[in-house]
């Protein structure tokens, strides 16, 4: 009876599911057919000749390749730069209560409502004054104004799972964030051979 009333749950999912492969299938689709048949009448979802043309011609072509490398080199220092200061931003803003924090939150926040079209000029406009058009670091630092944000909700929101018992049981086992922490835990400045005494049964 349960399975009878699921049946519409599944014909959604799968129904959306279709909605989002079918792109990337039709992608891969008219990649692996030759050049006279992607506008050929009517469609064949399934190409009847297979080619790797396509692929020769990219992999081929030294300009494509050197475009290709360079969005790789770049992706991964914006993707480097984002998570750490990302890691940081959202321990400092999970964990502890400064002037402004609520005001932070909600400029972080609202920066992801702006349509990324709606900056573009602003972007240029720049890029141009400070002579950072066409260059690595102008290119760089676009990505980052987007990727930052985005990594700091999701930096907060993972430490904020995160019960902060954790970190006092860190504190007292050493682990401190100052050179003051220390002072607050007496404990933590014990060797372990002075803890496993203390908490073990005298011998003998």
């Amino acid at each position: 009876m349960r399975k009878s009333r699921k049946w519409p749950i599944y014909v959604v999912l799968t129904f959306f599911a279709v909605l989002i492969i079918f792109p990337v299938f039709w992608m891969l689709s008219i990649a692996i057919r030759p050049n006279i048949d992607v506008f050929r009448y009517p469609l064949q979802i399934i190409p009847k000749v297979f080619s790797l043309e396509a692929f020769r011609k990219v992999l081929r072509n030294p300009k494509l390749i050197g475009y290709m490398v360079n969005s790789c080199v770049n992706s991964v220092i914006v993707t480097l730069i984002a998570t750490f200061v990302g890691i940081i931003a959202g321990y400092g803003v999970s964990r502890y209560n400064f002037k402004g924090k609520s005001l932070f939150n909600t400029f972080v926040i609202s920066t992801q409502t702006i349509p990324s079209v709606t900056l573009i000029i602003p972007f240029f406009l720049l890029m141009v004054t400070y002579k950072l058009y066409d260059t690595r670091f102008g290119l760089i630092l676009a990505y980052i104004s987007f990727a930052l944000p985005y990594s700091i909700v999701m930096m907060v929101g993972y430490f904020n799972s995160i019960p902060k018992s954790y970190d006092e049981a860190a504190r007292i086992d050493g682990a401190s964030d100052d050179a003051d922490e220390g002072r607050q835990h007496p404990d933590s400045k014990r060797r372990p051979e002075d803890h496993s005494h203390r908490h073990c049964p005298a011998e003998g």
